[in-house]
């Protein structure tokens, strides 16, 4: 059903908004498993380096791909005539950014020097 929405047995007894609210739901959920990993990624890693002393970094982070990452993507997709799906996009791209940026402070290993 995920990947094939239209092939489940209830689509008969569908109204045209259920079937438009199930497509909406299955398009998000396309868009935004490309970016799960990502955000598992840099969840864990940014507790580990807050765990570890470090705050600063992952924090910048995060301020970084939030407001200077996501909100101006989204506003310029949803410009651009992309609708929601525009705003999801920017939301994993932005998560992408994050996870691939908290990856790459924990590589550098900086925080093995942070005294507690």
């Amino acid at each position: 059903r995920f990947f094939i929405p239209h092939l489940d047995g209830e689509s008969a007894t569908r109204t045209a908004q259920v079937e438009a609210t199930v497509a909406l739901t299955a398009s998000y959920l396309r868009v935004a498993a490309c970016s799960e990993p990502f955000l598992a990624l840099g969840m864990v890693l940014t507790g580990a380096l807050q765990g570890a002393g470090e705050t600063v970094s992952p924090t910048l982070v995060t301020i970084v791909t939030m407001l200077f990452l996501r909100v101006p993507l989204a506003y310029l997709l949803l410009a651009n005539g992309y609708g929601t799906e525009g705003a999801w996009w920017a939301m994993s791209l932005s998560t992408i950014a994050q996870g691939i940026a908290t990856a790459y402070l924990f590589r550098q290993g900086n925080w093995q020097r942070t005294r507690v």
